[in-house]
């Protein structure tokens, strides 16, 4: 694809009096998607690659995933992780999620679970109800991080707010497990979340599992 056409896009009008009118607009992510849409990966790849260098987050996430599966060309672990911190520092829920993944399975950089669990509670932050459930159970199991029942709770007492599945089992397991004490402190947290993360006001809940 031409390099002018990857970085915009001529939208062209015919009014009833027959004049042609021509806008030019930025490509996006949903571009890249339609070109992958309709069988051209390259075009996607290239067209992701272009919005992504306007620090746009949403063609930061397409191009790092066409990056790390190799679509449309070689794999790049390293640029994908370039671009999912890029994207991640700008509050991008999916890329703090996959960012995540690939700090817990060392891929462009060396594993860290740790800092995994960092990113997976930025993007719980930001109203992403499977790292809400994931921040969850590394609270819970205190493999990745030490154990945290309080925190382990808080998480998954969110996830079951937003609906996410099976978390209602996981707050009331958790939930007897703790103290008057714990609970008191868990029920604050929970409630200042709900009154001032935004999620489900401002912000939209989602669902979104890293592959």
């Amino acid at each position: 694809m031409n390099k002018l056409m990857a970085s915009v896009l001529l939208l062209v009008a015919t009014s009833a009096s027959g004049q042609v009118d021509i806008k030019v607009r930025e490509v996006s992510a949903k571009d890249a998607q339609s070109m992958l849409d309709i069988g051209k990966p390259k075009a996607a790849r290239e067209i992701a690659l272009q919005c992504a260098a306007r620090n746009d987050a949403d063609c930061q996430m397409v191009a790092a995933q066409l990056l790390l599966q190799g679509v449309g060309g070689k794999t790049d672990d390293k640029e994908a992780l370039r671009l999912l911190t890029a994207a991640a520092g700008q509050k991008h829920a999916p890329a703090q999620a996959l960012l995540g993944n690939l700090f817990m399975n060392g891929i462009g950089v060396k594993p860290a679970p740790p800092v995994a669990v960092t990113w997976w509670v930025q993007s719980a932050e930001n109203c992403n109800t499977w790292a809400q459930d994931a921040v969850a159970h590394s609270y819970f199991e205190g493999e990745l991080v030490p154990q945290d029942l309080v925190k382990a709770f808080h998480w998954v007492s969110i996830a079951a707010h937003f609906q996410f599945p099976d978390s209602e089992k996981g707050a009331a397991k958790i939930g007897e497990m703790l103290s008057a004490g714990q609970r008191a402190q868990a029920d604050a947290t929970i409630k200042e979340f709900l009154s001032s993360s935004g999620c489900g006001k401002d912000k939209p809940i989602i669902q979104y599992e890293p592959e």
